[in-house]
């Protein structure tokens, strides 16, 4: 049998429902306050009372009012939503991230579980918690593993690895949610493109941006990109450096890169810029180092590898040979059979001294020649130097006797004279 204390707390509630819908918030607090001196163990009085001291520009009690609720009712999950929205608003995000938390860990519903989380990664990544995002979400992963393949797990993974720098795991996070929702409507599908589009635009990949940011460019998230876009941290200094540059203002394009260095974001494009500009400053040893960071935070292989060309010739300029050999043996690595670099290798080693592996170069770089005169001859008279300098007499006669080039072919004679008086 209902107790007539149950039946006024329920028509005290009543009212204060009618009240609110007409947004006569006094009131309705009111009729909340008295169902709640009826009955003080129903979550939902609480539940109205806090959202309408949330519209009464009363956080703080809304916050009470709602903690109450769970307290009564900790599988409540509308209530945590409510709670968080509230310390959001606040921009109080450690305690909106405790509470989501607390949903994941009291909610029974899988799919709110993954938003509660999902969200709460969210507010780490703008407290500058990412790591411990990146943990939240693997564990995720692990408790529940159909969130592997969510779309949306998949999205503040990337998120987060973008958050941290980690523009290649971001790119594969956003990839994957691409391929699970490309065949979506475009509304659908448009956040994770997005991300995609994004991701590549931070890595440096141009082409891969504006393939993806065309795919959306008359949707809201083409819009929302090219905001990213334009305030995303090298962008806009890079973008007046290459100004200056052009110009022939050196020093002030060099302090435009200087700024979006400190971004820490597209570190690839920013130390290009830096070793171009101090190229045409004349430093060419510093412009060469610029070009070997710019390479190390560079994805793309193909471009890793011109890049690491052009800084060892530029290192070879500046006679640094030992960073030479070094950045040689990088390409080398990828591409064993680059004839330049071969050749500067082999030129390095030799200046350095290092006659020995000198030849040896010289012996891997010789059959991938061919039939060119010029390049052979010149090859031929450096082994035939550095096999003279190394101790090693026939070698080096038989080397000096394979210069064919006129203008080797006398040096050779020379050296070869020489090694005949001995």
């Amino acid at each position: 049998m209902v107790s007539l204390h149950a039946q006024s707390g329920a028509a005290a509630f009543k009212e204060g429902e009618q009240y609110r819908r007409n947004k006569q918030y006094e009131l309705a607090l009111q009729k909340y306050e008295e169902a709640i001196r009826i009955e003080p163990t129903k979550y939902v009085y609480y539940v109205r009372k806090g959202d309408v001291l949330v519209q009464l520009k009363r956080p703080n009690e809304a916050i009470d009012a709602y903690r109450k609720a769970l307290e009564l009712n900790p599988g409540a999950d509308v209530v945590y939503s409510r709670l968080a929205r509230v310390y959001i608003t606040q921009k109080n995000y450690p305690a909106a991230i405790d509470v989501l938390n607390q949903a994941y860990n009291k909610v029974q519903d899988v799919n709110k579980r993954v938003k509660y989380k999902l969200l709460a990664v969210r507010f780490m990544n703008l407290q500058g918690q990412s790591s411990q995002a990146l943990s939240e979400i693997s564990a995720l992963k692990a408790a529940i593993p159909q969130a592997a393949n969510d779309p949306n797990v998949l999205y503040a993974e990337g998120e987060t690895q973008l958050a941290l720098g980690n523009t290649a795991a971001a790119i594969a996070a956003f990839q994957a949610a691409y391929d699970r929702t490309r065949d979506l409507p475009i509304a659908q599908n448009a956040k994770f493109t997005y991300g995609l589009a994004l991701a590549h635009y931070k890595a440096g990949n141009n082409q891969e941006y504006e393939r993806y940011a065309k795919q959306i460019e008359n949707t809201p998230y083409g819009k929302r990109l090219k905001a990213a876009v334009a305030r995303s941290g090298a962008g806009y200094a890079l973008r007046l450096a290459q100004a200056y540059y052009k110009a022939g203002a050196l020093d002030e394009a060099l302090e435009y890169v200087r700024e979006a260095e400190k971004t820490r974001d597209r570190l690839n494009l920013v130390y290009r810029m830096q070793g171009m500009i101090l190229y045409k400053k004349g430093r060419t040893a510093e412009a060469a180092q610029s070009l070997i960071q710019a390479a190390a935070n560079e994805t793309d292989e193909k471009n890793r590898l011109k890049i690491y060309s052009t800084a060892l010739k530029m290192q070879y300029m500046s006679g640094d040979y030992t960073s030479v050999i070094t950045t040689a043996d990088r390409i080398l690595e990828k591409n064993p059979n680059d004839i330049p670099t071969l050749q500067y290798k082999a030129q390095a080693l030799y200046l350095s001294g290092r006659y020995g592996e000198a030849v040896t170069t010289l012996e891997r770089l010789i059959p991938l020649l061919g039939t060119d005169a010029t390049k052979t001859s010149q090859a031929y008279f450096l082994m035939g130097l550095a096999a003279r300098k190394s101790g090693n007499v026939e070698k080096a006669k038989d080397a000096f006797g394979k210069v064919t080039l006129p203008a080797f072919k006398a040096a050779a004679k020379v050296e070869l004279d020489k090694l005949g008086a001995r």
